[in-house]
């Protein structure tokens, strides 16, 4: 009996560490790489709740300015009806990939990018993890 439950003991931490390790991962890739990145809360009005720095810079706001607000809010969108058609391919597929729309900075320029986005659950929560690039990207899983 207490050899089972050393043995469960063990698996349970491997298992720990190793989430440990993938989220560590995740985060370093997310804010250390220079693509911009951002991750939105689905279920509450697809606020933000993280970004990059790459995603800061390329938008004009800091961190503080956008986590807590929505892009809407924050007058991002220069085409409302780009917003609407890419959320509806989010909903019906549940990713977007190389969506061509414009995006209007904090300085208002106004600048063409490609969204892919894909739906991720955080804490039993839907969110949206957002990729903008400045052309379209390949995709190896077609």
């Amino acid at each position: 009996m207490l050899d089972a439950s050393i043995k469960m003991a063990l698996k349970l931490f491997r298992a720990n560490q190793k989430l440990k390790e993938s989220e560590e991962k995740f985060m370093k890739a997310f804010h250390f790489t220079p693509t911009p990145m951002a991750i939105h809360d689905f279920s509450n009005r697809n606020v933000f709740v993280d970004c990059n720095k790459a995603f800061e810079s390329i938008i004009g706001y800091s961190k503080d300015e956008i986590i807590g607000k929505t892009a809407l809010e924050l007058g991002l969108y220069v085409n409302l009806e780009e917003r609407n058609e890419f959320l509806n391919i989010l909903k019906e597929q549940g990713f977007v990939r190389n969506f061509r729309n414009t995006l209007k900075t904090k300085a208002g320029k106004e600048l063409i990018r490609y969204l892919s986005l894909s739906q991720m659950t955080i804490s039993n929560k839907e969110h949206i993890f957002s990729v903008q690039t400045e052309s379209p990207i390949e995709f190896f899983d077609k």
